[in-house]
């Protein structure tokens, strides 16, 4: 022992000496066995033999049940194989399930007791145990609705959108979470329900009025409809301060339906309409209560309606002229929003109204749509007027046939032909139909010129000749429009010269024919034209233009790109270097926007690693109302695929499809 635990050193604290000891006893037992220091002993005789296993440390359990595996979870890598996994499972089998006593004791419960599942989905997605989430979900056979609508309760909104990102779960586990969420929406938006909490909102006790009103905020559109619908049935309703706010709570979509309802509805509804949007305050308020009261065709009852609301203001009520006017200020600034709007960009809802049910519905679409519909309302508020200056008639004209158009693209039958002359008598008259497309051409509105040459190419009304002869050296606008940089334009208004030509002579007769020329030789696809002289480059890029379906035309000058842009054809873009040999870069977009066949037509300047640096302002902040955009190199169909996609959108027209290139290819060889 005194060997063991020597007296302390006086040179040396007791513990370093026991440290000292310890290792001379390790040493020793070392060199008697002829063992590493490290081996577990085989016998009692140290102390930690059989009762505790290797050194009292093999069976002790640092994770699993007791303490969930904190520091030693499943995450780590087995390196019992060199550092490789030491099991040779199928790497699509499920995830394995954490097994600790909370996800055993949760799986435990929902299989003996089904109504726990979707508490115990949510614990365990909130845990982040997705393993014993898809279990769950995976157990599920076909659930019913109640089932569903618990879970989408129980998650909550947040929790599902993480869940449906987890590659953990499999698609069958993501499509019940997306039909939790539906079956809890169509719970919310139960016409039932919202019925009986718009009569909870109604009651005279404060309890069943808040829970009316936690109910039909949940509703949103759905609600929305119902309350105008009670209002619709229950005119009294519609000045109840209780519906009123809720409306305003439910967003801008509550006005919106009312507006529809103002102007197509029935006199009821135009009552109810303009009492209910005076109560929240909506802008629209006064000029529809206006138009009412000045309206051609005004019920006695809406009209009084109508002054009434007017009259709470104090300052008299407006006169016929001064509403004409306020009209027609609108529908100017409303034309000046539409023209501000890039297509695409963002989606909204917009509210119409069906004329045979008599309910305003919301539609999920673009916000250009939505601002050419309001543009359509405010037309049709202003052809209830008697009166109206031919000009302001013309402008609404432009406003109601963009959205036509805009609806259908191909707008052109007898029906709507014939319903755009009844709305708009003056586009029957060549006087009429060419101020309607001087103020389209001169607005941009190619919408609209598309359905006026389908009102002039249609036959239903007598068109002179003083749509194609001005008397002058100038063009007509129907003339000039057959040399339009949208090819779709360009080619109807020569299909549409040609057939009501009186075989005089007019200014640009020589372009309509080079048009037409054109027209016999488009080409089965798109055309794209491609400015590089380097061979490696020019090849790789027309071989993903190619990819792409366009028929390329591959030039090495800005000279060669301009004789390619008056060849015509169906030209979608030019894909262009920076580095031009004959001109600048900022000069090649100007002379091509200056052609009266590529004002409108996208530039792609691409760059690469032997690119000179320069500034992109100049070239992506044109003076031109047309698409210029700097691009990386494209080395594949991908590089091109975004910026294709934006060109399709902005496009103020449908672009031509082979079956359209093969008509007008068609009709120019009969015509010649």
């Amino acid at each position: 022992m005194q060997l063991l635990f020597p007296k302390p050193c006086p040179k040396f604290p007791a513990h370093v000496c026991f440290a000292i000891a310890v290792c001379c006893v390790m040493t020793l037992g070392g060199v008697l066995t002829a063992q590493s220091p490290f081996d577990a002993p085989g016998t009692d005789d140290a102390g930690f033999g059989d009762d505790f296993g290797d050194g009292g440390f093999g069976d002790m359990d640092f994770g699993g049940d007791d303490f969930g595996n904190p520091g030693f979870d499943d995450d780590q890598p087995d390196t019992t194989d060199g550092g490789q996994s030491g099991t040779d499972e199928d790497s699509d089998a499920p995830p394995p399930i954490a097994d600790t006593p909370l996800v055993r004791q949760t799986l435990d419960l929902a299989s003996r007791k089904p109504s726990t599942i979707p508490t115990a989905v949510k614990s365990m997605a909130t845990i982040g145990q997705w393993a014993a989430v898809e279990q769950l979900l995976s157990n599920l056979d076909e659930p019913d609705d109640a089932t569903l609508r618990q879970i989408a309760v129980e998650m909550g909104p947040a929790l599902i959108l993480r869940a449906g990102g987890r590659e953990e779960l499999s698609d069958a586990s993501r499509d019940v979470l997306q039909k939790a969420q539906t079956a809890l929406a169509d719970q919310h938006r139960s016409d039932e329900r919202l019925s009986a909490a718009i009569d909870d909102v109604l009651s005279d006790s404060i309890d069943p009025r808040l829970g009316g009103n936690r109910v039909l905020l949940r509703g949103g559109n759905a609600s929305i409809q119902q309350i105008i619908g009670r209002m619709l049935e229950q005119p009294e309703l519609a000045s109840n301060r209780d519906l009123i706010a809720l409306l305003r709570r439910l967003g801008n979509g509550g006005a919106r339906s009312l507006i529809q309802h103002a102007i197509y509805g029935d006199a009821s509804a135009q009552q109810v309409a303009l009492t209910a949007l005076a109560g929240l305050r909506s802008p629209w308020s006064d000029l529809l209560a206006a138009s009412a009261l000045h309206g051609q065709s005004t019920a006695q009852e809406t009209r009084e309606t109508a002054a009434s609301l007017l009259a709470r203001h104090g300052k008299g009520l407006p006169t016929k002229n001064a509403t004409i006017a306020a009209i027609g200020k609108a529908i100017h600034m409303q034309s000046d929003r539409i023209s501000r709007i890039i297509p695409g960009q963002d989606i909204t809802t917009a509210w119409t109204l069906d004329p045979d049910t008599g309910v305003a519905a919301p539609v999920q679409t673009d916000a250009l749509a939505a601002e050419r519909r309001r543009a359509t309302d405010l037309a049709s508020i202003l052809r209830r007027m008697a009166d109206v200056p031919a000009s302001l008639m013309r402008d609404a004209a432009i406003a109601d046939a963009g959205y036509r158009v805009l609806v259908d693209p191909d707008f052109g039958d007898d029906d709507q032909i014939e319903a755009m002359l009844a709305a708009y008598p003056a586009l029957s008259t060549a006087v009429g139909m060419n101020d309607f497309l001087d103020k389209a051409w001169d607005s941009g509105d190619f919408k609209a010129i598309s359905a006026g040459l389908a009102i002039i190419g249609s036959g239903v009304i007598d068109v002179p000749s003083e749509l194609l002869d001005s008397h002058t050296a100038t063009p007509t606008t129907l003339v000039r429009l057959a040399s339009s940089s949208l090819p779709r334009i360009r080619y109807d208004a020569a299909m549409t010269i040609r057939k009501i030509d009186p075989g005089v002579a007019f200014a640009g007769r020589s372009q309509v024919d080079r048009t037409i020329a054109a027209m016999q030789k488009l080409s089965p696809g798109p055309v794209a034209i491609l400015i590089e002289t380097r061979p490696n480059v020019r090849a790789e890029l027309e071989t993903v233009l190619t990819q792409l379906g366009f028929q390329v035309r591959t030039v090495g000058t800005v000279a060669g790109a301009l004789r390619e842009i008056v060849a015509g054809g169906d030209i979608r873009f030019i894909l262009s270097k920076t580095q031009l040999w004959d001109a600048q870069k900022t000069e090649l977009a100007d002379r091509v926007r200056r052609t009266s066949l590529g004002c409108r037509l996208p530039i792609l300047f691409f760059v690469d690693d032997t690119t000179t640096p320069f500034d992109l302002d100049q070239l992506e902040y044109p003076r031109w109302p047309a698409i210029t955009r700097v691009i990386a190199r494209p080395y594949s169909t991908s590089g091109l695929i975004p910026v294709l996609q934006e060109i399709e959108t902005r496009q103020p027209v449908v672009s031509l499809e082979a079956i359209d290139r093969e008509l007008y290819r068609r009709w120019a060889t009969e015509s010649l």
